[in-house]
């Protein structure tokens, strides 16, 4: 049996809605934020990009890549605290 497009936009909107998102929320919206929070809470990569049904990591990296830069630099400032002795 085949899925209605217009059925399954019309659910995920009442989803949406009671689940308080905002009115003009996308399904594809939903699903990008599930790939950053996947990879700001230090998923692998792989292992997002099998749960998005990506071709590959590589598409998976290269799609957030803005998102990687931000954590190598987070993960730079890490380093930095744990580095640092005390008292100096």
């Amino acid at each position: 049996m085949a899925l209605e497009p217009g059925n399954f936009t019309h659910a995920f909107k009442y989803i949406a809605k009671r689940a308080g998102l905002a009115p003009e929320m996308r399904l594809h919206d939903v699903r990008h934020g599930v790939a950053t929070l996947l990879l700001q809470e230090g998923i692998h990569p792989g292992i997002t990009s099998a749960l998005l049904g990506h071709a590959s990591p590589a598409f998976t990296m290269k799609t957030y890549q803005h998102l990687l830069d931000q954590m190598t630099a987070q993960a730079a400032a890490a380093l930095d605290r744990a580095l640092e002795i005390p008292g100096s």
